[in-house]
């Protein structure tokens, strides 16, 4: 379920609709490990989960070194994708 998290994270970025770009992500991977109803009820969450933590670990490797700027490349994409 984890990996599945973060590779829909990573999916829904760039989307302009994030939770339907995720879903050939999802059979994709249901079709190989089949997905229990109480593990579905919870996936999106967690994909959203996965975005926040990236916000949050950049933050503060970025306190830890302001001159790096390499640690918030990607930053952008993950806040758009967290508004929508």
């Amino acid at each position: 379920m984890c990996g599945l998290a973060v590779a829909g994270a990573y999916a829904m970025q760039g989307q302009a609709d994030p939770a339907r770009a995720v879903v050939p992500v999802v059979r994709g991977y249901h079709e190989v490990t089949p997905l229990r109803e109480d593990e579905l009820a919870v996936l999106y969450e967690l994909m959203r989960v996965r975005l926040l933590m990236s916000v949050a670990m950049a933050a503060k490797q970025f306190a830890a070194a302001p001159d790096n700027d390499y640690l918030l490349i990607c930053q952008s994409g993950v806040s758009e994708t967290l508004e929508r």
